[in-house]
């Protein structure tokens, strides 16, 4: 026996009784009216099983449109879940990229540090190698005096190419190391 089949004459006029609800769950089962069978004889508005008939498609498509709501609630919330996972992704990328460009910035800054320093070690081994030319005619006090004061501007220009390549540096990078 189907749902409708079951309905009487008290359930239709006992509009508090489970009949409703039972037809409701019927139809949903079922597809709906569009799906239940074509009824036999004309349809009177009046009727008692019309009225029956027209409250549960009310109740079946205010079923249909609830779950709509929920399909379109889910698919929100799968939304808002994605767009976090994009943004974590997107800062994750950007802090990778930051950290690269530093790492690059910081390697270049000691490049340049280990050239200049390169190239004033090799400007001292010259003027050390002139001053041995000159060690038979300056005493050998004279040759330590000058070689320190070579050595003393070599020193000083490497501090302040250091100081220089350190002042140019980022700030995060500043006081990193020693130069």
């Amino acid at each position: 026996m189907s749902a409708l089949s079951r309905t009487s004459r008290w359930a239709v006029a006992d509009p508090a009784s489970n009949a409703f609800d039972e037809v409701g769950r019927a139809l949903e089962l079922r597809g709906g009216p569009a799906v239940s069978p074509a009824p036999s004889g004309p349809r009177w508005p009046w009727a008692r099983a019309t009225r029956f008939i027209e409250r549960a498609r009310e109740r079946f498509e205010h079923a249909q449109l609830a779950s709509y709501e929920r399909d379109l609630e889910a698919v929100a919330r799968a939304r808002e879940v994605l767009n976090l996972v994009v943004e974590a992704q997107v800062a994750e990328a950007v802090a990778g990229a930051n950290a690269d460009l530093a790492c690059r910035g910081e390697a270049e800054r000691l490049s340049i540090i280990c050239e200049a320093h390169l190239h004033m070690a090799r400007r001292l081994a010259e003027s050390l190698e002139a001053m041995e030319c000159l060690r038979g005619s300056l005493t050998p006090e004279i040759l330590e005096a000058l070689k320190g004061n070579v050595l003393a501007e070599v020193t000083a220009a490497m501090n302040r190419a250091s100081r220089a390549v350190q002042a140019a540096a980022p700030p995060a990078c500043r006081g990193k190391g020693r130069t």
